[in-house]
């Protein structure tokens, strides 16, 4: 689903000939960029953007008379972009830093499956580090349990990279990580660990 995200945050620079907008942004979204090149209703103005396209027309290129803002989808193949403006006043160019979306991490396969026997510790579930979601990122973790993968809960104090459990398991249980990327609030997860019990034996 795309997001309009505005430009501002409600402080625009009024300085001349500027282009305004984040310049750390990730894709599937649309980011809104605003031009202040000082012309009018009346002038030729044309944009052009490389590593993205341009919301409205899914181009990387659109004119028109007097043209102040546009929303541009950036590209998750491009790792840079680059808007270039070009009006009877002049060019205007601005760079920005594209990251890929925020990925949760990988279950490492060696424990992502477990047999282990009834009120047994399972072997500790390691996890690869979150990826994306900003130029830079900082992540916190929290690990969440499910008994039939739809429903999932947090387990208390269990904020780590890793899982590592304290108490024996009675019941076959699934285990895996949620991340935020807490400057942009983008959440994720990683795929599931499953920890199933051997049958009891009764002598």
């Amino acid at each position: 689903m795309l997001v309009w995200i505005s430009s501002c945050l409600g402080i625009c620079s009024h300085a001349q000939r500027s282009i305004t907008g984040f310049e750390c942004v990730t894709t599937n979204v649309d980011y809104e960029y605003r031009f202040n090149g000082g012309w009018d209703s009346t002038s030729s103005v044309e944009v052009c953007v490389t590593g993205g396209l341009i919301a409205a027309s899914k181009t990387s290129c659109t004119n028109g008379m007097g043209i102040t803002s546009v929303k541009i989808t950036w590209d998750e193949n491009s790792k840079a972009g680059f808007i270039k403006v070009t009006s009877p006043k002049g060019v205007m160019t601005k760079s920005v830093f594209i990251t890929p979306p925020l990925t949760g991490g990988s279950i490492d396969t060696a424990k992502k499956i477990q047999y282990i026997d009834y009120q047994k510790i399972p072997a500790t579930i390691v996890c690869s580090e979150a990826r994306g979601g900003n130029c830079n990122p900082v992540y916190s973790y929290q690990w969440q349990q499910s008994d039939d993968i739809l429903k999932w809960q947090d387990i208390k104090n269990q904020t780590g990279a890793t899982l590592k459990l304290q108490t024996g398991l009675t019941e076959p249980i699934y285990f895996r990580r949620k991340v935020i990327e807490k400057t942009s609030g983008s959440i994720a997860f990683s795929d599931e660990a499953a920890v199933f019990i051997n049958p009891r034996i009764i002598k």
